[in-house]
């Protein structure tokens, strides 16, 4: 993540999604190897991190944390459900982002904004699997 916001000062907006996108492959990668889920190039990007969040646990270990908070039961089930939809979406996000405006295939159009924000994704993705 770090090359991705040192990309992103420098103004290499391309390179800043590529390199975003790249520190999430890694996690995910280290995800599937660890917890013996095949081959990671063999899953979009998007289900690789859908499958990473699940392997990890992410989404109980949050239900128990908000239980031992006293969050009711229901709050938590539609928050459980929109959060696991926003990770799911996030990671669909910083995979168009990747191949409509990373530099894999040479340079192309972009949007700033939209650069930062898949950095953003990227990081709660890291932060979420992790």
């Amino acid at each position: 993540m770090v090359k991705a916001a040192q990309r992103f000062r420098d103004g290499d907006l391309s390179g800043a999604v590529s390199a975003a996108c790249g520190a999430v492959d890694s996690v995910t990668t280290k995800v599937y190897f660890e917890q013996n889920l095949g081959d990671p190039g063999s899953a979009s990007f998007q289900e690789r991190c859908k499958r990473a969040v699940s392997a990890r646990g992410v989404i109980p270990a949050m239900e128990n944390e908000l239980r031992k908070l006293g969050w009711k039961e229901e709050n938590i089930v539609p928050f459980k459900k929109n959060f696991e939809g926003a990770l799911n979406q996030g990671a669909f996000v910083v995979q168009t982002l990747r191949s409509s405006m990373g530099d894999v295939h040479g340079t192309k159009p972009i949007l700033r904004p939209l650069v930062f924000d898949s950095i953003k994704w990227a990081e709660l993705l890291i932060r979420a699997i992790g």
